[in-house]
């Protein structure tokens, strides 16, 4: 069993759109001992719900968001001073903060970061999981 982190597109996802999930992804999630949802991923579905690009939802899901998360059995992790510091060293070229700031999250609590972002995917290692 091990420790996953969800990044936006999978979280929103499992909490709207569970079909959408691979096996593989459904199987993960599981058998996870804890799924965590970082504090970015909040603002970033938030985002895409407000402008309609998540489809079959409404603004009135928004103040849910956290209890829907909560309900899914996922746990709401928030970025830290050394989360932050750690997304803005990283020595590679992806510019999206919040992109960053996930992959730091994950990789300094040696969590399994779930994702369907092809840049984030490029990067390889035993730490992230596709998604897509």
């Amino acid at each position: 069993m091990t420790n996953l982190l969800l990044d936006t597109h999978v979280m929103v996802w499992c909490v709207f759109k569970p079909e959408l999930l691979s096996r593989t992804v459904e199987q993960e999630i599981l058998h996870a001992r804890r799924v965590f949802v970082p504090s970015p991923a909040l603002y970033e579905a938030v985002r895409a719900i407000v402008s309609e690009r998540v489809k079959g939802t409404s603004r009135e899901v928004v103040e849910a968001l956290p209890d829907l998360i909560e309900t899914s059995g996922f746990e709401l992790l928030h970025a830290d001073e050394r989360d932050w510091i750690e997304a803005a060293g990283l020595g590679w070229s992806h510019g999206d903060p919040f992109d960053r700031l996930i992959y730091a999250m994950a990789n300094l609590r040696s969590l399994a970061l779930i994702t369907a972002d092809t840049k984030l995917l490029k990067l390889g290692g035993k730490a992230l999981i596709d998604a897509r």
